[in-house]
């Protein structure tokens, strides 16, 4: 499987919101072989303070300024990421396979599924295929992480210990 992950302009990152931006939970990434053949590159967390981080570990983060920073002098660093913790007001929510990347059009379904969400920021993901958004509040608990839509890919949700890469390429309706 072929994957090419686009990287983000840094006139793009600087569209994030400022309510995501103002917290220390940003992280760089990269792209590595799969675990598996044939599946698509895994997106790598790493630190700016060297190694790579966790998504579980505050220690690893940084502030939104020091990470695009380190992505805009590093030549190895596909993007920066979100990294989603337990005192976050916001979940994560990964359309897969809901978008055109050459029209851009979104499957009514995904659309449907962030007009339900309302108000929250949306961007086009890395493969320009996807649609992620940070919505504020808590994942239902009888809600499974990932489920398969109906007419694209898969639905993730996340709260804690996961983390978004971030292209800054909103997505509006």
């Amino acid at each position: 499987m072929t994957i090419a992950y686009a990287h983000p302009a840094l006139e793009d990152l600087e569209r994030v919101p400022a309510e995501l931006t103002a917290r220390r939970q940003w992280v760089l990434w990269r792209a590595e072989p799969p675990r598996t053949p044939g599946e698509k590159p895994v997106k790598m967390p790493y630190s700016i303070h060297g190694g790579r981080a966790s998504s579980t570990d505050p220690a690893t983060w940084g502030d939104f300024g020091a990470v695009v920073d380190a992505y805009e002098v590093g030549e190895s660093w596909a993007g920066i990421g979100y990294v989603f913790a337990p005192n976050d007001p916001y979940i994560g929510i990964d359309l897969d396979d809901c978008r055109c990347p050459e029209t851009g059009e979104v499957v009514e379904e995904a659309r449907a599924i962030i007009a339900r969400l309302g108000g929250c920021y949306c961007e086009v993901s890395p493969s320009g295929e996807g649609v992620k958004c940070w919505a504020r509040g808590t994942k239902p608990p009888r809600w499974p992480c990932r489920r398969k839509a109906r007419t694209f890919g898969w639905i993730e949700v996340y709260e804690v210990g996961r983390y978004f890469a971030v292209t800054g390429r909103a997505v509006t309706f």
